[in-house]
């Protein structure tokens, strides 16, 4: 029997430290099971029991091998076996009276351990006849005193637990946890069936009395409560485990479907605002050959008619040289007139790039360079030559013409360099000088640098700039293909 004890006590020891090891653990992780609070008694409990019962393990081996071990240690094993009970007590009183403070559970907790204590010193100042017979009355008055109360009010703290399950409709957990409950109500059941004593109950209700109603020994009916509630509590973290990972792959899923929604309006957005450039893009230049056809219509025939009106005007007046000096000075004031709005209706819409294309029209932009500013621009065409679509086109020639003037203005410079390339996978314009640069990174940019991005950026291009002082400057603008659908 004595070698049967030695198993049952390991397995106590062994069943209630894992189940203190395992809600420690489950504390830390701000389980859904219960708040950390209430789980720690808990664990505390499991962890205690387990050593007092693994002590007892010890002093059973030393006894069986006839070692006197120093009343200490029995006392250790009291002490461990009262605090186990008294953290136990206190889980059951966070769970069914939560209003309670923390410091009010506490201070119950404690009174009934020094109840216990004062009591024992009666034991001491009685002394029974035999050391024996004190450790036996004193483990009797634990069990009566701390341990069956301890134990019931954690049975209906765990099926609380298992109703507030059911109610969150967490149906595995709660059942789960009426398992837990049920093995702590039949270990709590078995306490007051104690060693044979002469205190309290123990004379009619003991380890005897047990063994003749229930056909077990105590020990290993204890043993299988414990089995259940260990199992049924490491079943409950493990499905409090499965619904923190699903709750965590669903906000998982949602934080995705968010950032794919946030990246859809985004690009909904960018689609809008490319959208919003382009009608910019296309409301300029159509409004430039609006302005270009009245000049060009209006503007420019009234300057011819009234050349031809003067010259008329002349011959009809007499014979005159300050007549005919006034007279001549209007027709080239007139002719003058007409030469610059000329001049300003190619700059604001040139007939060529409407009629012949985009390489036509970059070679009349180097010559009206050359003849305007005095700069040599060197143009040059890589890839097979092919039409664009005109508003690619338009917003080529618009940055290749901002970018001639820039360098005309602040390059200080007399030579430039253009190359159009025709790739299949980008169209690409580069307008490069050697004039005096400048630090980019330090720009406050301007219109001219604003609006070129924005033109290159609607039509889904992007545009680059590389400026060193006295490096000169290199502006670089990307089209790719696949962005070119209207």
């Amino acid at each position: 029997m004595r070698f049967d004890l030695l198993f049952l006590y390991f397995v106590y020891g062994l069943a209630f430290f894992v189940m203190g090891v395992v809600l420690f653990f489950e504390a830390t992780r701000a389980p859904n099971l219960a708040e950390a609070r209430v789980l720690r008694p808990l664990g505390a409990f499991g962890l205690l029991h387990g050593l007092q019962e693994w002590l007892e393990f010890f002093l059973l081996q030393l006894e069986l091998s006839q070692i006197q071990y120093p009343p200490s240690l029995q006392m250790f094993r009291l002490a461990l076996l009262a605090g186990s009970f008294a953290f136990l007590l206190l889980y059951g009183l966070q769970m069914l009276v939560p209003e309670w403070s923390v410091l009010r559970m506490w201070g119950i907790s404690s009174g009934v351990l020094f109840l216990y204590v004062v009591l024992l010193m009666v034991l001491i100042i009685n002394p029974q006849p035999s050391p024996e017979t004190w450790w036996r009355d004193a483990d009797v008055l634990l069990r009566y005193l701390l341990a069956f109360p301890a134990l019931l009010l954690a049975t209906f703290a765990l099926y609380r637990q298992a109703r507030d399950a059911l109610d969150a409709d967490r149906l595995a957990l709660a059942r789960t946890l009426k398992w837990a409950g049920l093995g702590m109500g039949a270990y709590g059941s078995t306490q007051i069936f104690v060693v044979p004593a002469s205190l309290f109950l123990s004379p009619w209700l003991n380890s005897d009395s047990f063994l003749r109603i229930v056909g077990i020994p105590v020990p290993w009916f204890r043993v299988l409560a414990v089995l259940v509630l260990l199992l049924a509590l490491l079943r409950a973290t493990q499905l409090v485990e499965q619904e923190r990972r699903a709750a965590f792959t669903q906000l998982q899923t949602s934080r995705l479907a968010a950032l794919e929604q946030v990246k859809t309006e985004l690009l909904q957005r960018e689609n809008l605002r490319e959208q919003y450039l382009r009608h910019i893009v296309e409301t300029q230049e159509d409004e430039r050959a609006r302005i270009s056809r009245e000049l060009h219509d209006q503007t420019a025939q009234s300057l011819t008619a009234l050349s031809i009106n003067l010259a008329a005007l002349r011959n009809h007046l007499p014979a005159s040289d300050t007549v005919d000096t006034l007279t001549k000075r209007l027709q080239v004031l007139c002719d003058d007139m007409a030469t610059s709005i000329q001049g300003l209706v190619h700059e604001l819409r040139p007939a060529l790039l409407d009629d012949l294309g985009l390489i036509p029209a970059l070679h009349y932009l180097t010559d009206h360079a050359r003849q305007s500013y005095g700069i040599i621009v060197e143009l040059e065409i890589h890839g097979a030559r092919e039409r664009l679509e005109p508003w690619i086109e338009t917003v080529l020639y618009r940055i290749a013409q901002e970018s001639l003037t820039n360098v005309a203005r602040h390059a200080k410079t007399k030579t430039a360099q253009l190359a159009l390339s025709f790739t299949q996978v980008e169209i690409s314009l580069h307008v490069q000088d050697d004039g005096v640069g400048f630090m980019f990174d330090n720009l406050d940019i301007g219109f001219g640098i604003a609006g070129m991005r924005e033109r290159a950026e609607a039509v889904g291009g992007t545009l680059d700039i590389q400026s060193e002082p006295q490096q000169g400057t290199i502006i670089t603008i990307r089209i790719p293909r696949q962005e070119r659908a209207t």
